[in-house]
């Protein structure tokens, strides 16, 4: 809009006013034309005048559109995205204004200033308004045809998203839809026409997420056709959650499409920023900065010491200080398990500490278990460009790796099997690793995670025992390669799908003491398997010649999970498990007492250390287990091989 004054807004500190926008009416080809509101409007409270917000993809700014802006001393021309003049020709009324908030015009894009204290609470904005219109473009490719099955879908279930459930509708026309393994009766055509819709630019923009979770009311749009939210929501879950197979709508589900989809659509659900790469995967925005200042009202732990956008810093100077402040915040080093370390020069200048959000993690954030390095907190200075100090013990070094081909169960299964037979000798299977636990028992529990039935508490039914665990991989490390496809191996296969997961974009590893591992697919020989003071994962390090170290990644490696290194094997009647919290129907990573099934705050192996231990405040108030706060040397002086490593 270069050309055109914006009247200011008032910018005290707490302040938060926006301006509203007039959309006058018309219809067809009819010129549109804009007016702001004569005076900000204050969102800390009810907003006076109510106001609707629109979410939709600004488009390129290439041969952007003509419209009238409206203002006390006359008419002006500004300029605005033919996506947004397309958006705005559907949604203004024949007869009548619309007052709405729409982020290109309202926000001054020139002066970043103000566009850093607009997106602090755009959160806000969304939130206070009477509904958000989610325009996901004209009508094209049968799109009414395929909002209809959306709507029929989306009418005839009901969701319970918290347990991932749906059940028929009350007065369903057609039950079966909410029956996972009955295929859907819509012809070719029509999934065309759902399909198109799926794949619409809107569900890959990374604003849009935040810009849907908050808004108390919501409808999709295409062309002049809207259907609410809610029955967008559960038509997603629906067709994502029923059993793919090749032909018509079944070709949509459980596809990579339709999770995004649903997980765009999905019920607000607040995450913390190791998670961020997995919450926005496949999602796009044209500044990098905005992975962070795009979802900050969705990201849990800044609500004390928020995050201020600042757009004049560079992409590194955002994502480090996000970095800092999570460690400070939270008391945790777990960002490093969203790093990924890549051959040549890093995107963005930034240190191999820093998890680069600008671009797709390519393996699985929450298939590894917790480990007993949080029982410290962590142990960490900035030294300023770019080098980080953290303690922790460095437990082995990697001698061999496999890539396993994780394309499907099947090959993932075959891979592990070829892996296993080359890299260890031919007698493990009655070898003994460590503890009196066989070879065999140790690859189950590695290639499994150590997740079982019995790894939560109450034990979790998806999950296998560990014994019939074990009679599969007795079966796939046999000498002779077991029938893969036999009906018999059904258990065998669906393992194979838990093992692809755990394998995607990561390797098999072996080291210098004969332990077995999974780490990222970038993990090399002579790389260190670390347990870092306040991470919740282990992590590998990779030497360099300065005598500093990248970080890889996060990675699992038996024997070192319940944070052994530092506090030795757990007593008898004492395993590490999720246990469910019923107050708050969450999981948590505890000490479970096996004759009395309760959870056992303080880990009785800390009383070994035999300096005087400082419980946090934090740990006593969250009901989880209680962590201690340290210093290198006192655990050095208690016979701890602890050092510092310099990350970079």
């Amino acid at each position: 809009m270069a050309g055109y004054k914006y009247p200011p807004l008032p910018d005290g500190p707490g302040a938060k006013y926006i301006r509203l926008l007039t959309v006058h009416p018309g219809t067809g080809d009819t010129g549109i034309e804009l007016e702001f509101s004569l005076k900000p409007v204050c969102i800390d409270n009810k907003p006076e005048t109510p106001y609707e917000a629109l979410s939709y993809v600004w488009g390129s700014e290439e041969d952007p559109v003509e419209v009238q802006m409206l203002s006390p001393d006359g008419k002006h021309l500004i300029l605005i995205t033919r996506n947004l003049a397309e958006a705005l020709t559907h949604i203004r009324h024949p007869d009548r204004e619309r007052i709405m908030w729409i982020d290109a015009v309202c926000i001054n894009q020139s002066d970043n200033a103000e566009k850093g204290r607009q997106v602090a609470f755009m959160g806000d904005v969304y939130e206070k308004a009477e509904r958000a219109i989610i325009w996901l473009g004209p009508e094209a490719d049968n799109s009414e045809r395929g909002l209809e099955i959306v709507e029929e879908i989306g009418m005839q279930v009901d969701v319970d998203w918290s347990e991932g459930t749906m059940a028929a509708a009350p007065g369903a026309a057609d039950r079966s839809l909410a029956e996972l393994r009955q295929p859907f009766s819509y012809s070719e055509r029509d999934a065309d026409a759902v399909e198109a819709i799926w794949r619409r630019s809107w569900f890959e923009r990374v604003w849009v997420r935040q810009e849907i979770s908050l808004s108390r009311s919501a409808d999709f749009q295409i062309g002049t056709k809207t259907i609410p939210r809610l029955v967008f929501q559960n038509a997603a879950f629906c067709i994502n959650q029923h059993l793919h197979g090749p032909e018509r709508l079944q070709r949509l589900c459980g596809t990579e499409r339709s999770w995004l989809v649903e997980c765009m659509v999905q019920p607000p659900r607040r995450f913390t920023l190791p998670w961020l790469h997995l919450y926005t995967r496949g999602m796009k925005c044209k500044d990098a900065r905005d992975r962070i200042f795009g979802l900050l009202r969705l990201i849990k732990g800044f609500e004390d010491s928020p995050i201020v956008p600042d757009y004049d810093a560079s992409v590194a100077e955002v994502y480090i200080g996000a970095v800092l402040k999570y460690i400070e915040i939270t008391q945790s080093v777990n960002i490093f398990a969203d790093c990924k370390l890549s051959a040549g020069p890093r995107p963005h200048g930034l240190p191999t500490w820093v998890p680069d959000w600008s671009t797709d993690l390519d393996r699985n954030l929450n298939a590894l278990p917790f480990s007993g390095g949080r029982t410290f907190l962590p142990v960490t200075s900035y030294r300023g460009d770019g080098v980080l100090t953290v303690g922790g013990h460095a437990c082995e070094a990697v001698v061999s790796t496999s890539l396993l081909d994780a394309s499907s169960r099947l090959a993932t299964l075959k891979s592990f099997r070829q892996a296993c037979f080359s890299l260890l000798p031919t007698t493990f299977r009655e070898d003994y690793y460590s503890n009196d636990r066989s070879v065999l028992e140790v690859l189950c529990r590695t290639a499994l995670l150590d997740l079982f039935d019995h790894s939560y508490y109450p034990p979790y039914k998806l999950f296998k025992s560990f014994e019939k665990a074990m009679d599969c991989f007795t079966t796939l490390l046999a000498p002779e390669a077991p029938p893969y496809g036999d009906p018999a191996l059904r258990e065998l296969e669906e393992l194979g799908d838990r093992m692809r997961n755990a394998f995607r974009g990561r390797c098999f590893f072996t080291t210098e003491c004969g332990r077995f591992g999974i780490g990222p697919s970038s993990t090399e020989p002579d790389d260190v398997v670390c347990l870092l003071l306040g991470s919740e994962m282990p992590i590998i390090l990779k030497p360099v010649p300065s005598g500093q170290y990248n970080v890889v990644g996060d990675c699992f490696m038996h024997g070192i999970m319940s944070g052994e290194p530092f506090l030795g094997p757990l007593p008898a009647g004492l395993r590490e498990v999720r246990y469910l919290f019923p107050e708050s129907g969450e999981y948590m990573r505890h000490l479970l007492d096996e004759n009395t099934g309760e959870a056992v705050r303080k880990d009785p192996r800390v009383r070994h250390l035999l300096f005087g231990l400082r419980i946090t405040a934090k740990s006593m108030r969250s009901g989880g287990p209680l962590r201690y706060d340290v210093k290198i040397e006192e655990l050095r002086r208690a016979g701890l091989d602890v050092e510092e490593f310099n990350l970079v």
